[in-house]
Order: C-alpha cells, then structure tokens, then sequence
C-alpha cells in the first residue's frame, strides 16, 4: 500500500477477517500473465512490443529499488496484463525493505530466476537479484523458452534470435558477478532500448511522466490526473 506505480499492481485495501486469514483487495487484470501472453503467442517480437513490456518492467523495478525495496521474486507468473496491454507487478511476499550496502540471507525466490548467488546460498545483492531475474524474463519473451544456464552465456541463444543488440543487453543482465551485472542505467541506455532515459506512460487514472532530477541522482514522477 506504500507504493503507487502505473506498473505495479495497485492495493485498494488489506483485511484480516480471520487470525488465519489475510485478504488482499487490488485491481482486476483482466489478460492473464506475461507468462500466458508468452505461451499464446509462441515468443513476442521484439519491436514494439518486448521492448515496450521490458521498459514498463524495470520502471517498476527501479521504483521499487530507489525507495529501498527489493522484490525478489520477479517472474513471468508475478507480472500481471491489463486491459490495456499494459504490465503490472504483483507478489510482494518476498519483498522487503534493505539498505544499498547490505546483503540478503533469505535464499527466497523461484527457479530459474534466482541468480547464482542465490543457487548456492551465498549471500547476495537483492537488487542486483531483481535484474537477473529480469534477464530470464526478457530472454524467455523474446525467445519463447528458458534460457539453459547449465551453460555460458555465449551458448544460450538459437542460431538467429534475438537481435544482436537484444542479445548484449540479456549477457549483461545475467552476468554471475553480480557488481557488473546490468542495472536500470544499462538498460535504459543499452542499444536495444534505444539508449532513451525519459519515458512516459499511464494506466486508467492518471498520465506519468519520469523525470531525471538535475541537482541529484534521484528520479520524480509528475502526475497528471486525468
């Protein structure tokens, strides 16, 4: 109830109606998941449509991220279709608050998005996690299966797809070292996302427009009520 994104799942209210009990009320999204979208159409072309997912994705998850909060279960299954077409991120039952500097324990999440440090229980960097999974994520929509990292990266890809530019920026997000492993910057800057770091977007309610803050690395959000 703390965040309020066009790309994350909107609570409306929480209500305990029994002690065993926790009810959650939000939006209805009507389309399923990215995963069912993923399924019906085999793998999603790459422009307009993967890059305009892909860009709402990690809008979200910088969102989250530059407020402190690290999702850690970010999957097909946890990324919502609306009406719209339009994502939103759901599922924060991993979630949580942690510092910039401090290393998660709790080895939580789903295969085969879990990075390599969360694999073999190694402490770990829960944003730097979060991009990962968003590499499975972006070499699934693009390819239409998982990606085999029982092997290199350099191996993973089919012969002819993605594009090359798609297929640097998916390395760079699922590099093992997780202090080079792309981030938000990388992303928005890469070649594949046409290195544009000013996006607007909207759900029902409201016009959202990002702006980059001259004076500070932090990033507003300018709302227009509609």
């Amino acid at each position: 109830m703390k965040v309020r994104h066009p790309h994350i799942a909107r609570c409306l209210a929480i209500t305990k109606p029994a002690p065993s009990k926790i009810v959650i009320v939000s939006d209805y999204y009507e389309r399923g998941t990215l995963l069912d979208l993923i399924l019906t159409h085999k793998r999603l072309k790459e422009f307009p449509l993967s890059v305009t997912l892909f860009r709402q994705l990690i809008e979200a998850i910088n969102y989250l991220h530059t407020r402190g909060i690290a999702h850690r279960d970010v999957k097909l299954e946890n990324i919502l279709i609306d009406g719209n077409g339009d994502i939103k991120l759901i599922d924060f039952g991993f979630a949580r608050h942690i510092e910039r500097r401090e290393r998660s324990r709790s080895f939580c999440g789903t295969q085969p998005y879990t990075s390599p440090q969360i694999s073999k229980f190694r402490p770990y960097e829960p944003f730097a996690a979060d991009y990962y999974a968003c590499g499975v994520i972006l070499y699934t929509m693009v390819v239409g299966k998982w990606p085999n990292m029982a092997t290199s990266t350099v191996n993973i890809f089919p012969p002819d797809i993605p594009s090359r530019a798609c297929r640097k920026l998916i390395t760079s997000l699922l590099d093992d070292d997780e202090t080079s492993r792309a981030g938000y910057d990388e992303c928005v800057n890469s070649e594949w996302m046409g290195g544009n770091p000013l996006w607007m977007f909207a759900n029902h309610a409201y016009f959202y427009e990002k702006v980059s803050s001259i004076d500070s690395d932090s990033t507003n959000f300018e709302m227009l009520e509609v």
